[in-house]
């Protein structure tokens, strides 16, 4: 009984010094916390799990400002995408193991991270097609990029077809403003009343389309990298915003790169009427985003 004493003994403090060199802290927890924006509302976390030791499962909390950390979410997973937060807001997190010890496995250090006003996932492409759902006519080219080291190209050969790059939706509020933008170029495109264009697409809360207004559109010919605005004010009842980047009844080959969706305050002067799909046009916009929505999360 006394050398299995000392066994245990000797057992307990190696496995205090191996947690400890290991830099995993009390009860084996979590190690090397990483926090990274992906876009103005979406927070990606990671870390190094310790080792196994059956089932484990992780806490991981959240402060903003001054408040006290509170629990976010939990996960048997070494990551975890906090997809409730706000543009331009400083948030920190920390996690921990609950791993079935009878005490708890000490927190994390705490890590801070700073979210962009950019509400979009990707925006100059940097991270390859993440955020996107690309076509066959769509590849990203490291030849011809206006921001960072890529871009996306589209290209069409039919005059009647429509080729178009959908973008993950983003949480909007009713009737509030918000600044697009994107760098675009284009050559060789053609098209009798079209041409390449870019336009966001609004959708209710149960995944309905309501309207859609372009950013840029009807672009046509060879046009060197070029920069296009527009300020844009959400239905009241959308929820959700979908950027499409489009070669719209038209042929040629047109790159996106560097684009931006951020809040904004009202334009000094406000335009008589709501630019936006009408008739016709509507209905083949309506045709072409229905269903685009049903494979995408709802976020909370």
């Amino acid at each position: 009984m006394k050398s299995l004493g000392v066994s245990l003994l000797v057992l307990c403090l190696c496995g205090g010094a191996l947690a400890e060199e290991s830099g995993f802290g009390n009860f084996f927890g979590p190690a090397e916390l990483e926090a990274t924006s992906l876009s103005g509302t979406v927070v990606e976390l990671k870390w190094n799990a310790p080792p196994a030791m059956g089932r484990q499962e992780f806490e991981v909390q959240r402060q903003e400002g001054e408040a006290p950390f509170r629990t976010v979410g939990k996960t048997e997973a070494p990551g975890f995408q906090d997809a409730a937060v706000e543009p331009g807001q400083r948030y920190a997190y920390r996690i921990r193991a609950l791993d079935g010890f009878e005490g708890e496995a000490v927190f994390s250090k705490a890590v801070q991270v700073l979210t962009p006003q950019n509400l979009l996932l990707n925006p100059s492409f940097e991270l390859g097609e993440r955020g996107y759902r690309l076509p066959q006519e769509a590849q990203l080219d490291e030849a011809n990029a206006y921001e960072g080291v890529r871009s996306v190209r589209l290209e069409a050969h039919r005059w009647e077809s429509t080729s178009y790059i959908r973008a993950m939706p983003v949480r909007v509020e009713g009737e509030r403003w918000y600044q697009s933008s994107l760098w675009m170029r284009t050559e060789g495109v053609k098209s009798y009343t079209h041409g390449a264009k870019a336009l966001v697409s609004w959708f209710d809360g149960g995944k309905n389309f309501i309207s859609r207004e372009d950013v840029v559109s009807a672009v046509r010919g060879s046009q060197p990298w070029g920069f296009f605005t527009r300020t844009l004010q959400a239905p009241l009842t959308a929820r959700y915003a979908v950027w499409y980047l489009c070669l719209h009844k038209a042929r040629g080959s047109v790159w996106f790169d560097g684009l931006g969706f951020h809040p904004t305050a009202p334009p000094k002067e406000l335009p008589g009427m709501r630019a936006g799909a009408a008739g016709g046009e509507r209905q083949e916009i309506r045709d072409a985003v229905q269903g685009d929505l049903e494979s995408s999360p709802r976020r909370p």
